[in-house]
């Protein structure tokens, strides 16, 4: 019989104990259903973020100031050429959003292909250029008009998600995960494998149902299919350089972004990408919340908790911290995404690193008696 087979009905019953997951569910509901209407109130507060509504404005600021104008000839001109930029970009927006914005992105297409015959032309405005070119082509070939140019829609249901994800998957969900895990730990030697597999199996359907609710409520709100086909990048090589600016040597530093084995992915399955890392991410942490558990008693859930926040304090503060399982649950909501293959590995070597201990715990020590 498997090790899970091993785990008696008591001990099974003590792992699906019903009112510990529903308290889960409903303090994760609670917040979910918070932060969505933050999102909501913010949404029909700023209803002018449109493109579309911001270059409008632009506009009439710009006609009224050169109507009220009474300086001199040349600041006239400039006022002029300025109303003359914001009508263009105004044009081009509107015949994106409404018109034929298929014309406007394949000139776009062939003035970046004319940019990069250039054999002069910058590195890193190279790299810029070739990334601009590969999202327009990817909405010619899959005949997907650009989400971001509509009026009135900088907002969807997928950019909600992968803006509220940054809370939820690093903070809320894992904080979640330590709740359920750490009164989960049965004292038999023989039930340690078992007991970690159920734990990880409440674990995984707990996260889907997480991530399920959150997006079910955000479509509700902003629609279920607007922007799921908005262009995504995956395997974006991003590494920080140190610029010095101009003749005040001030020194910054810059992100320059690599695309050479990135690729551009619908919202949607972008979306799913993050789920599944995040649901493995919660593994994780439940498996390193079984071993403090395991570890001690009395202070186990503590103990997980303050692993987890010096977790994402470091992953936050310190560039390279690609090694910090923390890490791989912030996954910057944009293209700043590590390669899927480097979160699998890393995520692997800390679930493999905290379970081994939790079993040699097991076989030293009855910790049901601790």
């Amino acid at each position: 019989m498997s090790e899970v087979g091993s785990i008696g009905k008591k001990e099974r019953e003590s792992l699906l104990n019903w009112k510990r997951i529903f308290l889960a569910l409903a303090i994760g509901v609670i917040t979910i259903c918070v932060l969505v209407s933050l999102s909501y109130t913010d949404k029909k507060k700023h209803k002018e973020e449109s493109l579309l509504a911001m270059d409008e404005q632009e506009l009439l600021k710009t006609e009224e100031e050169l109507r009220n104008h009474q300086g001199d000839e040349q600041s006239k001109v400039e006022i002029e050429n300025r109303l003359a930029q914001v009508k263009l970009r105004y044009e081009r927006h509107l015949q994106l959003a409404q018109g034929d914005w298929k014309s406007i992105i394949q000139e776009e297409i062939k003035a970046a292909e004319e940019i990069l015959k250039d054999q002069d032309i910058d590195v890193y405005m190279r790299a810029e250029v070739g990334k601009k070119l590969k999202e327009h082509q990817y909405y010619i070939e899959k005949d997907v008009r650009p989400f971001f140019e509509l009026p009135g829609q900088t907002r969807s249901a997928s950019r909600e998600f992968i803006s509220l994800y940054s809370v939820l998957g690093t903070l809320v969900l894992p904080g979640l995960v330590i709740f359920l895990v750490t009164s989960n730990v049965v004292g038999r030697m023989k039930t340690a494998i078992g007991t970690w597999c159920m734990n990880s199996s409440i674990v995984f359907i707990f996260s889907l149902l997480f991530y399920a609710i959150v997006w079910l409520l955000l479509s509700v709100i902003y629609g279920f299919s607007l922007g799921v086909f908005e262009a995504r990048w995956l395997d974006i090589e991003t590494t920080i350089v140190l610029d010095v600016s101009g003749d005040s040597g001030h020194i910054q530093r810059l992100a320059r972004q690599n695309i050479d084995y990135a690729y551009l992915v619908p919202s949607w399955l972008f979306i799913l990408y993050m789920i599944g890392l995040s649901t493995f991410g919660m593994i994780v942490v439940a498996t390193i919340a079984f071993l403090c558990r395991t570890l001690s008693k009395a202070i186990g859930a503590g103990l997980a908790f303050i692993v987890l926040l010096i977790g994402e304090a470091i992953s936050r503060s310190v560039e390279e911290s690609t090694w910090l399982f923390s890490y791989h649950l912030n996954i910057w909501p944009g293209e700043m995404v590590p390669p899927m293959i480097t979160s699998i590995v890393v995520l692997s070597i800390w679930l493999i690193a905290a379970l081994i201990p939790s079993l040699f715990v097991y076989a030293k020590r009855d910790v049901s008696h601790r």
